[in-house]
């Protein structure tokens, strides 16, 4: 039995991290793994050296939306702790779920291990978050 692969990019632009991802992905052995690519934001001509056997899936999902984020980074540096805290109470009550919303669709299928492939902080919220796996790498 095939065992389910998910990769989380944040984005998948000319760079180090999508060559490495490519490379990764066309050295593993496609008869054994069935393996899923989630780009969360900006696409460009790499998408189309993807292998065809790798299921390609696009949600658009900004960075601001992690918790994380650097936004609410710099109001907790620059205002303090109270409006950083009331700023993550407003993402979960009204942006964190039309995440889940996006991600209905994924949310479904079951994972075997889900990457957070680049390491930035979306990727790594989306594989926490929103991503069903028995094994998470961030």
């Amino acid at each position: 039995m095939k065992k389910n692969i998910c990769f989380i990019l944040d984005q998948f632009l000319f760079g180090g991290i999508e060559r490495v991802c490519l490379n990764f992905l066309n050295s593993i052995d496609k008869k054994k793994y069935n393996i899923d690519v989630i780009i969360l934001s900006n696409t460009e001509d790499m998408e189309k050296d993807i292998p065809k056997e790798c299921n390609v899936i696009k949600i658009n999902l900004p960075r601001y939306h992690n918790p994380l984020s650097r936004a609410s980074t710099m109001i907790k540096r620059n205002s303090g702790a109270i409006i950083y805290y009331a700023t993550y109470l407003l993402k979960t009550m009204f942006i964190f779920p039309f995440d889940y919303l996006k991600f209905s669709k994924i949310r479904r299928k079951n994972y075997d291990v889900a990457i957070a492939f680049s390491g930035h902080l979306n990727d790594c919220y989306a594989t926490y978050r929103l991503i069903n796996a028995k094994k998470k790498i961030v």
